[in-house]
């Protein structure tokens, strides 16, 4: 439903319109912003910032927290962080393309 919301009250056959969407869509994205903002603990860039809450959104909060790219950030190592969004490319424990795609534009704007 609308650009991948999951949770409560999504199940087949719900429907929402463009405006509705759009709303989940900010909605999701300031949770996950914030999210991400609390766990971490240097200076980021916008792009840094931008980056790594898209990552949050597609991966969850949890596991983001939990992520050896937030630790390697945390740690100063700029570089290592960005070399780990790729690492988050599977479903199902197959590497999908559209993840491998996803996380190399993800990369390219945490390097900005």
């Amino acid at each position: 439903i609308g650009w991948g919301a999951t949770g409560p009250g999504i199940v087949k056959g719900v429907k929402w319109t463009q405006a509705q969407a759009d709303e989940r869509l900010a909605q999701d994205v300031t949770r996950f912003l914030k999210g991400v903002q609390s766990a971490v603990k240097k200076p980021a860039t916008d792009a840094q910032t931008g980056a790594m809450t898209s990552l949050a959104y597609n991966i969850g909060a949890k596991a983001f927290a939990s992520s050896t790219l937030l630790r390697k950030f945390n740690a100063g190592d700029v570089a290592g962080a960005a070399a780990e969004f790729t690492r988050w490319n599977r479903a199902g424990g197959r590497v999908m393309k559209g993840l491998t795609n996803r996380r190399l534009d993800e990369q390219r704007v945490f390097r900005e």
